[in-house]
């Protein structure tokens, strides 16, 4: 018959087996992580050390986002400028040699062209990444510039009845920087700039540019001239045809200038965040060391305690199966 004596010692028994196993797997845990378990035994119940790493660790997981932000949007400006840009030059040099002995089809050849380049460079300036648009200022919701048709349009309107060179000019000149031309007409995004974007204690990205740039819009007008000077429904004659293409290549050819300056300041812009990431990545990986320094457990010694505590557990089942077998024999007694 199983006494209260038997129910107690079978009780301590299997809280043993409890306690023994629990630590077992404290201690496997330890030995796969590196890793104390019991933070608060670790530190000695002062957490004030590991949770200001923490809290930079967590400040520079934010910057990392960020810094990442910027590389993806300094990429693609840079992307874009650089298409604006080739379909700029490509066109410069030909409208450059147009001459009175040029051939009508290859002068209309090339105003087909500036409009196909035209239409080539609102599309890359309109660019979007998953959904943004990093040319329209704040309002990266909104694509930054019209069709190329409405542009067309608007233009047509704004040089009707003009006779001279200079005539036709000048009024595209004033249609790109009245409030109702180019503003009201063509950009469709933003007034305010992208917020700067923090990347580190001291660093930020400034993002300020927007497809309303005065760099862009000498490129949009001057391609536009250049499609713009053989259009029928302006009907300008040979003599002013030559001279609106020769001076659409060579603002062109000057505004190739400006183009560059932008894409030098992104370039500078992308080594400074490259710069910011490296000194971010760095600085985690001195603090991750710190506060593995913290929790991390002597692999030597804790195999060693686990070793110990296997033999317990061993020696606690064969206490166990003996306690069984004299309990039976009791009972048969």
């Amino acid at each position: 018959m199983q006494t209260l004596g038997d129910l107690a010692q079978g009780m301590t028994l299997r809280f043993h087996q409890s306690r023994i196993k629990s630590e077992m797997g404290q201690l496997n845990s330890e030995i796969a992580t590196g890793q104390a378990r019991d933070k608060a035994e670790r530190v000695g119940g002062d957490f004030r050390q590991l949770a200001g790493i923490q809290h930079n660790l967590t400040r520079l997981e934010g910057y990392s986002i960020a810094t990442a932000e910027a590389s993806q949007i300094a990429g693609t400006l840079q992307t874009i400028l650089g298409k604006v840009q080739d379909e700029a030059q490509a066109l410069a040099a030909p409208l450059t040699g147009v001459g009175m002995n040029t051939l009508p089809v290859m002068r209309e050849t090339l105003a087909t062209e500036a409009l196909d380049r035209l239409g080539a460079m609102i599309g890359a300036l309109n660019t979007q990444t998953a959904g943004r648009s990093y040319l329209s200022g704040t309002s990266t919701d909104q694509t930054p510039l019209a069709d190329v048709s409405t542009l067309m349009t608007a233009l047509r309107g704004a040089i009707s009845g003009q006779t001279t060179t200079l005539g036709v000019i000048t009024a595209l000149d004033n249609w790109f920087t009245a409030p109702a031309g180019f503003d009201a007409v063509m950009y469709q995004g933003g007034t305010q700039d992208l917020a700067s974007l923090r990347l580190g204690e001291t660093e930020t990205a400034d993002i300020a540019l927007r497809a309303d740039d005065e760099t862009f819009r000498n490129i949009l007008k001057n391609t536009a001239l250049a499609a713009l000077a053989t259009d029928a429904s302006v009907g300008l004659p040979m003599g002013i045809q030559v001279d609106l293409q020769n001076h659409a290549g060579e603002a062109l050819l000057t505004v190739n200038d400006d183009i560059t300056d932008l894409r030098a300041k992104i370039g500078t812009l992308e080594a400074r965040i490259e710069e910011t990431s490296i000194r971010n990545a760095a600085e985690v990986s001195s603090l991750s060391q710190a506060r593995n320094s913290l929790l991390e457990v002597d692999p030597y010694e804790t195999a060693s305690r686990l070793e110990e505590v296997q033999y317990q557990l061993e020696t606690v089942y064969a206490l166990t199966a003996r306690s069984a077998r004299l309990s039976l024999l009791e009972y048969l007694r």
